[in-house]
């Protein structure tokens, strides 16, 4: 301990070799035959301000940088455990931001870094469900779904689709707003992008049982509202 300067660190590192892989470093919590094993915990200590906790491979002068791996163990007979990713709570300021980035790249013609996000699948019963939205508050936040700009050629596409079906219907797709207590309801707006050439078309094509365009009743006349194609 030190009072006056910074406390001593503790390095870990595994030996080097100039013929093959580099020794590996492991941590590992101790077994159990009748109950849980141990616990596993890496953190910062609790101060006035918090250091950082950093995880990642080191850099490639020939070949591919290795992979980071975040992962709970299989299960034989109950649930298997799950990944959180959280950020703290805070008393005074602004919640701390959570980001997601692939590699960029800087080779010719070659792609950036793709971003998965999926369920876990199922033998007999249904996948996991994805859930991507802002939480309950006084005021929410928004959802944006957008590509990036395109500085030379075109910009990516947006796909919401549903998955194909051997031996059922497939499912729908909804665009809803939300129900307002006191107030108008939100809008839904399906507009094409403005240019300075031709503009781009907007289709809506149904299937055997055809295209229905109606409005509903308001909650207070009773009356529903226009449809206006043109």
């Amino acid at each position: 301990d030190s009072s006056v300067d910074v406390g001593g660190g503790l390095y870990f590192e595994s030996g080097s070799s100039a013929a093959t892989e580099g020794g590996s470093i492991e941590f590992k919590s101790g077994s159990s035959i009748s109950d849980v094993t141990g616990t596993v915990s890496i953190r910062s200590a609790d101060g006035l301000s918090t250091g950082s906790i950093e995880m990642y491979t080191g850099s490639s002068t020939d070949g591919a940088t290795g992979h980071v791996l975040l992962a709970t163990g299989d299960s034989s007979t109950e649930q298997s455990g799950s990944v959180s990713l959280l950020v703290g709570v805070s008393a005074s300021g602004d919640g701390g931001f959570m980001k997601l980035t692939s590699g960029n790249t800087a080779a010719d013609s070659a792609i950036g870094g793709g971003v998965q996000i999926e369920s876990g699948a199922s033998l007999f019963g249904y996948s996991g469900d994805v859930s991507l939205r802002s939480a309950d508050s006084g005021s929410t936040g928004t959802v944006a779904v957008s590509t990036g700009s395109a500085l030379y050629t075109q910009s990516g596409n947006i796909a919401i689709a549903t998955g194909q079906a051997n031996a059922g219907s497939t499912g729908q797709i909804s665009i809803a707003t939300g129900f307002s207590q006191s107030h108008a309801s939100g809008s839904l707006v399906l507009q094409v992008g403005a240019t300075q050439s031709d503009s781009g078309g907007a289709y809506v094509q149904g299937g055997t049982y055809g295209v229905h365009l109606s409005t509903v009743e308001s909650g207070s006349s009773l009356a529903s509202g226009d449809v206006t194609i043109g």
